[in-house]
């Protein structure tokens, strides 16, 4: 584990937060379309409330554990990186290498 400037403690918290953000945004654009399909009459109110439990309880309390863990922010930005969710720009200089350094165990192998 790498020793973080409380400078870099902060940069890496609000790079979490935001992408934490975006990945919910993510969910939530899915949930919504359920509710869509609930206003025209597609799916009925106890559908619609039981996919609400299932986002609450599966992707949205998983996002949250994730994001509120114990996890070493180097290998949330990490992760995060090599999904694509933010640019290489948006980390700061000092950690970069590091988080460079664990991308490819979060990186898909081309080989499959």
């Amino acid at each position: 584990m790498v020793e973080l400037t409380k400078k870099n403690k902060k940069q890496l918290r609000e790079l979490m937060i935001k992408v934490y953000a975006k990945e919910l945004d993510e969910l939530l654009v899915a949930l919504s379309k359920k509710f869509d399909a609930w206003k025209n009459h597609q799916i009925d109110c106890w559908e619609l409330e039981e996919l609400i439990h299932k986002f609450h309880n599966g992707h949205a309390k998983k996002l949250f554990n994730y994001y509120n863990s114990k996890v070493d922010p180097i290998l949330i930005i990490s992760r995060v990186l090599a999904k694509n969710l933010i640019k290489k720009e948006e980390i700061p200089d000092e950690v970069l290498p590091y988080v460079e350094g664990c991308i490819h165990l979060f990186e898909e192998d081309d080989n499959d």
